[in-house]
């Protein structure tokens, strides 16, 4: 698997403005740490640690690092991304 910070030809393009959007998939069988699944899916890295931590998003640790399974990043963000935090505390 090639390196988030890679860029190819064709994960990326020019929208009006010239503001360039870089566009990664996410693949169901990737392993992603908590940094990268932040990345790939545009949240902050405190977000993914939230949902990780309260059960809403599925982790397994490899050593003492939690990875996510690209199909389970997938499905949290079709469901909403929730991460259990209140909205009444926002």
């Amino acid at each position: 698997m090639r390196s988030l910070t890679q860029q190819s030809i064709e994960d990326t393009r020019v929208v009006p403005g010239n503001i360039e959007v870089i566009s990664i998939p996410i693949h169901s069988t990737g392993v992603y740490t908590l940094s990268e699944a932040a990345e790939l899916s545009k949240c902050s890295y405190s977000t993914i640690r939230r949902a990780v931590e309260s059960g809403n998003l599925a982790a397994s640790s490899i050593g003492n690092q939690p990875r996510i399974i690209g199909a389970k990043l997938l499905e949290w963000i079709e469901s909403g991304g929730v991460t259990g935090r209140s909205k009444a505390t926002m």
